[in-house]
């Protein structure tokens, strides 16, 4: 169970399908199995920090506290930007009118019907992550006033992922466990060069030492050129 305020980081490769295939080791070699996994399952989690937002599919809502939004009355209120996108599937928005929960159907097309038949209730921008309330179709609408009662559990992150996303995540596992566990003591401290970030400042003593063909794949601030 997911403590309340917090995120979890979905694993996006596959150990024996794509790792070991790329670091040339046969599937029947065991030995390194749970090093990999740890591995594996920490360049996922740097790659979505470093982009700031999910990259495998991720489910958010209440529970993690990121789904919880404040109605408002307001006649240009009627929206909600979800903090993390792109949307992959909204599963279910609930709307606390007063003590009353009322699930919200998504209006699917402009001539006002949703999934159920629905003429109210919300419209969704997939990749900017705008949720509006609306009816009939087109009319936005405030949603019912009040703290913390309008509910969305959501799905966030790429399905598929982009093909250099995980070429760049399997480059890095490699470059961690050979630099972790093949590099010798007399290796270590040696200048790694330009091709390679190795900042002491601020953030980037995170990735120190990853190249920055990798990094820079996920960052979502890199501008050509510039460092």
């Amino acid at each position: 169970m997911t403590a309340l305020g917090t995120e979890t980081w979905p694993v996006w490769l596959d150990r024996d399908n794509q790792v070991k295939p790329v670091m040339q080791w046969q599937g029947i070699d065991t030995s390194h199995d749970e090093v990999l996994e740890l591995i594996i399952a920490g360049v996922c989690t740097r790659a979505a920090k470093l982009r700031g937002g999910p990259i495998g599919e991720t489910e958010f809502g209440p529970a993690d506290g990121l789904g919880k939004f404040d109605g408002s009355g307001g006649m240009n209120s009627g929206f909600i930007m979800l903090p993390r996108t792109p949307v992959i599937e909204v599963v279910e928005v609930v709307e606390y009118q007063g003590n009353a929960p009322v699930t919200l159907t998504e209006i699917t097309n402009p001539a006002g019907t949703g999934t159920s038949g629905a003429t109210d209730g919300y419209q969704v921008n997939y990749r900017t992550g705008r949720l509006t309330r609306v009816m009939g179709g087109i009319w936005n609408r405030p949603f019912y006033p009040g703290s913390n009662n309008v509910w969305v559990t959501w799905k966030a992150g790429y399905n598929p992922i982009p093909p250099d996303w995980i070429q760049a995540a399997l480059e890095w596992v490699a470059f961690v466990y050979r630099n972790t566990q093949e590099v010798v003591t007399s290796n270590r401290g040696v200048s790694l060069g330009s091709e390679y970030d190795a900042s002491d400042s601020g953030s980037d003593i995170f990735y120190r030492g990853v190249p920055n063909r990798i990094t820079s794949v996920f960052s979502t601030n890199s501008k050509v050129g510039i460092r």
